[in-house]
């Protein structure tokens, strides 16, 4: 039975694995993708991070190690873009983070479309240990059943499959929380010295991943300590002789855990010493914007004075994690500010809205999964006191697991998904269901429980319900394939009418150029006018051969027109002269095509 077992944890992976492939054969690179992939490879030429803005480098290393492999690959290291990033400000940073990318990726190399695949593998073999890990941790939990219903979840995941190929940091981040997480829950399992040592690294390893684990897991930690230290009478660590004290035993394991995870960040960066700023480039914006954000706000001397001091502090003193700290300046820049621009139902705003992330989760997560959640939330948080409830619903776990325990072992995976969900409402950044990717692996875990329950007298009932969810689960996998980034479940009437409540990295980033190019082969059309949100290089290589110019703003014309519904929604790009109806007189008309769910084809008479 459990090598059998064992062959359906192989088929799902696999399942996944062509999945994954196939999108990212399909998918045109998305908008930062080059940009990322320049950034790891010229880390790993050179170990320097000068271009490492504005999220740390572990993403950009993983996409760009199968990169080493490529014959004739050219890094441009003596690219104006290189030379120019070492101490500029932040916006002159990102400019040159942009032009370096397109001097790799697009000018000095002939296969911008290899490069850009051959980054995509590493991140799916990254999806096939995450897949496995989501498996053993509800393996654990509740039991073999329960973690292959997990993997199915996790294999099928529409949003997972969205982001496991891109190679940027969204799922590199989530990975490596969830890892970490998984570590962490380890040790308070079994507090050796080996437990601790991994809870330590793999925070590191999250950091290295993206800036949220620093704000994310450092807190829940902490509160997921606190609650440990509510509900156990004692916890000694076996790698010292300690008094039975769990008070000051679990501060001292996550004060050594925290500890080791710094260690591991540095690490990341080579235990670098450096100056990253330069008294030629003030004011330093990302130093302004944590003296106005945050000591602004209990300090009440002269902030220009304070401001001075810390440019020629950072200026001339080499510090440790100084390309990290500017990462963190630079996340906290954007998610207090906002982006240029927010998008939602149809209305733009700078500052976003507070509901934007749970209003995005609700119609971009498969109706499967998210009933499943609201029935196990439902039943904890009191159903199961309902009398009918209470005689007929139980859970039945396996002999292995140790149910009254479950409460300790589920804060591990509630706390760090329902923190982050909290945190999401504070961003005044609202452009992608993939920033509170890190969720899902903990939803899929403790969705997995749900095998175990029994409904007395009634048993049928369970498994009607499970096939139904399943097959609607599995039927929305199948349908979206392979426009994963675009799917919107069906309390929206699914992703045809996705573009209506949200769109950039949802629904709509540039990855539909290539089926575009498809579409004008075979009905044999030579010349378009297009509003492209994507990568601007991309239309002159996957358009080859096509006539095509931009489409004017706001100047009614004629003819084939392909639009991106983020262009025709008026969200991009943030110029000057920009202006939010330049589409807008394309809406009293109905697309003759659609490519993918990001781009319409109009004909205009």
């Amino acid at each position: 039975m459990k090598n059998y077992k064992s062959y359906i944890i192989v088929l799902l992976l696999t399942v996944h694995f062509f999945l994954l492939l196939g999108s990212a054969v399909y998918n045109t690179p998305t908008v930062d993708e080059t940009n990322h992939l320049a950034q790891g490879i010229a880390i790993l030429k050179t170990f320097d991070f000068r271009l490492n803005l504005p999220n740390p480098p572990l993403a950009n290393i993983i996409g760009a190690i199968p990169l080493l492999f490529l014959d004739n690959l050219k890094v441009p290291l003596d690219s104006k873009y290189w030379k120019d990033a070492e101490f500029l400000p932040y916006k002159g940073g990102y400019d040159c983070f942009l032009g370096f990318g397109y001097e790799f990726v697009w000018k000095n190399n002939i296969n911008p479309n290899k490069i850009i695949f051959t980054g995509r593998l590493a991140l799916i073999v990254l999806s096939l240990f995450l897949g496995y890990l989501v498996y053993k941790w509800a393996e654990l939990l509740y039991g073999q059943n329960a973690g292959l219903l997990a993997l199915f979840f996790y294999v099928l995941s529409p949003n997972i499959l969205a982001q496991a190929n891109l190679t940027i940091c969204d799922f590199v981040g989530a990975c490596f929380i969830f890892v970490s997480a998984y570590f962490f829950w380890r040790y308070f399992q079994n507090p050796c010295l080996k437990n601790l040592i991994l809870a330590g690294i793999t925070l590191g390893l999250a950091q290295l991943g993206k800036v949220t684990a620093l704000v994310l897991l450092y807190p829940a930690y902490v509160i997921i300590a606190l609650l440990f230290i509510y509900k156990v009478k004692e916890f000694t660590p076996k790698f010292a002789n300690l008094k039975p004290n769990r008070y000051s035993n679990i501060f001292l394991s996550v004060t050594l855990i925290f500890v080791i995870s710094i260690v591991t960040l540095w690490a990341g960066y080579g235990f670098q010493l450096e100056r990253r700023y330069s008294p030629l480039h003030r004011p330093h914006s990302d130093i302004d914007t944590f003296v106005n954000e945050y000591v602004g706000k209990f300090y009440h001397g002269d902030l220009e004075v304070l401001k001075n001091k810390a440019y020629s502090f950072m200026e001339t003193t080499p510090l440790p994690l100084i390309t990290y700290v500017r990462s963190v300046f630079a996340a906290i820049r954007v998610s207090s500010w906002g982006w240029h621009t927010n998008f939602l139902m149809g209305k733009h705003q700078q500052y976003g809205w507070w509901y934007y992330f749970p209003f995005a989760f609700l119609i971009k997560t498969p109706i499967t999964t998210i009933l499943i959640f609201l029935f196990l939330s439902i039943y904890y948080l009191g159903a199961k006191k309902i009398p009918w409830v209470k005689r007929n619903v139980v859970f039945e776990y396996p002999a292995q697991v140790k149910a009254n325990k479950l409460f300790l072992d589920e804060i591990f995976i509630l706390v760090v998904p329902l923190f982050l969900m909290l945190l999401s409402t504070r961003s005044k950044t609202n452009y992608g269901i993939k920033h509170i990717l890190p969720i899902y692996p903990f939803l899929f875990v403790y969705a997995g429980k749900i095998i175990n329950i029994i409904i007395e007298k009634n048993k049928w009932i369970k498994t009607a319900v499970l096939v139904i969810l399943l097959s609607w689960y599995t039927g929305a996998a199948a349908f979206i394939y392979p426009h994963h980034l675009s799917y919107f479940n069906e309390f929206i009437g699914g992703p045809a009418n996705g573009y209506k409540y949200l769109v950039d990295a949802n629904i709509d980033w540039g990855q539909d150029l290539k089926g575009l190019r498809t579409y004008l082969d075979e009905n044999n059309i030579k010349k378009i006018k297009l509003a492209y949100y994507g990568y601007f290089e991309s239309p002159k290589y996957y358009l080859k051969g096509i006539e095509y110019e931009e489409l004017a703003c706001n100047e009614p014309t004629s003819g084939i027109l392909a639009v991106s519904v983020t262009k025709l929604q008026g969200f991009y790009p943030p110029t000057k002269d920009y202006r939010r109806d330049c589409y807008t007189w394309l809406k009293k008309y109905e697309p003759i095509a659609r490519i993918g769910y990001s781009i319409f084809i109009y004909d205009i008479p």
